[in-house]
């Protein structure tokens, strides 16, 4: 047994706990092979090690050349220590696992000879000689589904067609189509690829059509256009550069405003934008840790028009409670002004303005109900910004305490919405909100249902008063 490959020995355990049910598993037996591993990695850690060869098993549909570039790591030299060995694998192994074509990604490593002895692992002396084995396990190439979505104020049914790993390099082709409550229609075409068979570049070929009912500013918006976008996953940070063709209709209806019924027409629109996020969230929908910080900027090529957002949330958790925290602002290059100020023919298009309020920024208000308005249309702004701060605790009388997805909330929102590029007019003219309620944390999305109460209000600002619902993956 003391010439037994230790992986072997390893590998036979596993075999053996699983065969056997979960109640014969022999808790001391796993404890003896964590300690052999830590024991082998604390002795082993400086050791010299060589890469002979990497052997790769599966993975038939992958070209010979993308899976190369993604071995490189464990290939782009000829000698390291133990430790880096382990590193270069858990590299390989997140790059190939982040393609999202492969439903399994196995890296094992083999010795040549009797380099994985005991005696010699544990006696030190000379370097290792190691043979790392791939083996891929393909994910399905074409899937089709079909399902339901609520969130943002909305239900939608859609159609969801993905063909994964078209060339062999991770190239994935999407189409999905939807129709809902207010989207009437939504139809999308995408074709993503790896730049350079890399796990961190990626370039996106996509177009679109869409059209969708705006109650708050009382008529249908129709786009159709195509992106070109570049994204780099660094993770935690990512940056998404795009740029973008669009043709946008806005059809007014009958008891629209003057505004919009001036604003209605085609338009084209040409820009070109920038987005970085770093995110360290462990859980995106209610983070009890890290943050993020989202910067993005766009620039409308045909109306010489720049837009400037940033975002920012972060959460903690304590022994009793959950808190999360938020902010967000938003400038334009210039004033979109409102009907109040004469300002009836705007030259920025109100798909381009910012707008604000709901369930799931500042609740207590009406969807996009906050800011300039014209008769019962909200018409957007050119400066904006939110605040807020939610309380989770634990609903009583139910177990797990804070681990239970039902939870109580509690929050204080504010925020507001200028026609005018004013900064101390903002901050002076803030509305605010209070309230409790019930949430849901579901790993897909959180469920909101809140009893509001606006504290303070401009004459503008829309309420909603008492029982507020919220549905998605983004909340103030």
């Amino acid at each position: 047994m003391e010439d037994e490959d230790v992986f072997q020995r390893l590998s036979r355990h596993h075999n053996e706990g699983a065969a056997a049910s979960k109640e014969e598993i022999d808790a001391s037996a796993l404890e003896a092979q964590r300690s052999l591993l830590l024991s082998l990695l604390e002795q082993n850690n400086t050791r010299e090690t060589k890469i002979l060869s990497v052997v790769t098993e599966g993975g038939r549909a992958s070209r010979d050349s993308f899976v190369r570039a993604q071995l490189k790591p464990l290939l782009e030299t000829d000698t390291m220590t133990f430790t880096d060995l382990l590193k270069r694998v858990d590299t390989v192994n997140r790059d190939l696992q982040s393609f999202g074509c492969y439903n399994n990604v196995q890296i094992t490593l083999h010795g040549v000879d009797d380099q994985f002895s005991l005696g010699n692992m544990f006696g030190g002396g000379n370097a290792l000689t190691v043979q790392p084995v791939l083996k891929l396990a393909e994910a399905k190439r074409f899937t089709a589904k079909t399902g339901t979505d609520v969130g943002n104020g909305e239900g939608s049914g859609y159609i969801n067609c993905q063909f994964r790993h078209m060339f062999g390099g991770a190239e994935t082709l999407n189409f999905d189509a939807s129709m809902g409550t207010r989207t009437k229609s939504n139809y999308m075409l995408a074709l993503t690829s790896p730049i350079n068979n890399s796990a961190r570049w990626k370039g996106e070929t996509m177009a679109f059509a869409t059209s969708r009912d705006i109650p708050w500013c009382s008529h249908l918006q129709s786009v159709q256009g195509g992106a070109l976008k570049l994204r780099y996953l660094g993770f935690p940070h990512t940056l998404d550069l795009s740029v973008e063709t669009l043709v946008r209709t806005i059809s007014a209806y009958s008891e629209a405003s003057r505004t919009v019924k001036f604003a209605a027409g085609d338009d084209m629109k040409r820009a070109m934008s920038a987005t970085y996020t770093y995110d360290s969230r462990d859980i995106h929908v209610m983070p009890t840790k890290g943050y993020m910080v989202k910067l993005t900027g766009e620039y409308v090529l045909s109306s010489n028009l720049l837009r400037l957002q940033s975002e920012y949330s972060s959460g903690v958790r304590s022994k009793y409670a959950i808190f999360n925290w938020g902010m967000k602002c938003g400038l334009l290059s210039r004033d979109v002004g409102s009907y109040t100020h004469g300002a009836v023919q705007s030259n920025v298009h109100l798909m381009d303005r910012f707008y604000l309020g709901g369930a799931n920024d500042v609740r207590g208000f009406a969807l996009n109900g906050l800011g300039p308005r014209d008769q019962n249309d909200s018409i957007g702004g050119s400066l904006y910004n939110c605040l807020g701060i939610s309380v989770f605790t634990q609903v009583p009388g139910l177990k797990y305490g804070l681990d239970n997805p039902l939870k109580w909330h509690h929050f204080v929102n504010c925020g507001g919405l200028l026609g005018q590029r004013d900064v101390k007019t903002l901050l002076h003219n803030q509305s605010v909100s209070v309230g409790t309620g019930l949430v849901y944390n579901h790993p897909a999305a959180r469920f909101e249902l809140n009893i509001c109460a606006p504290l303070v209000a401009r004459s503008t600002d829309k309420m909603r008063k008492g029982l507020q619902f919220g549905v998605g993956v983004s909340f103030l």
